[in-house]
């Protein structure tokens, strides 16, 4: 659990520090047509990983109901 904490977090990062080298190199661009590029991809990329970290979730929920069986 840990693991994926810290995978999100290292995510949120990696997606964070390429907004803002993006954003030093197009200074001269519109901010909200920027932001209006980069929300779209940021909020796909989010619901992948929320998808993924939800059957993670769901994967060990699972194997702790078969473990409590045996």
């Amino acid at each position: 659990m840990v693991a994926l904490l810290l995978t999100t977090a290292l995510n949120f990062f990696a997606i964070w520090h390429i907004i803002a080298f993006d954003e030093l190199q197009t200074d001269h661009k519109n901010h909200i047509d920027h932001y209006k590029i980069w929300a779209r991809a940021v909020k796909q990329a989010m619901l992948v990983k929320s998808a993924m970290a939800s059957l993670v979730f769901k994967i060990f929920c699972a194997q702790e109901k078969i473990l409590e069986c045996m």
